[in-house]
């Protein structure tokens, strides 16, 4: 909620509702681009550990297990 009255206080969104109801209308892209992201993983192969430790340490996050 916080984020969403940010949002509308600096005039990114016009309501509070507004603010969540553009969130549900793009959910279905991330859907998308999740299904896209799962497919090319499946056809090339996976990741190796190499590749998951670049994207560590571009995103500065460590996935646990």
């Amino acid at each position: 909620m916080a984020k969403a009255q940010r949002a509308v206080d600096s005039g990114r969104a016009g309501s509070v509702s507004a603010y969540f109801t553009e969130l549900a209308e793009n959910e279905p892209d991330w859907a998308d681009a999740e299904l896209l992201a799962t497919q090319i993983l499946e056809e090339s192969g996976g990741t190796t550990a190499e590749d998951e430790g670049w994207v560590e340490s571009v995103l500065g996050v460590k996935e646990t297990p």
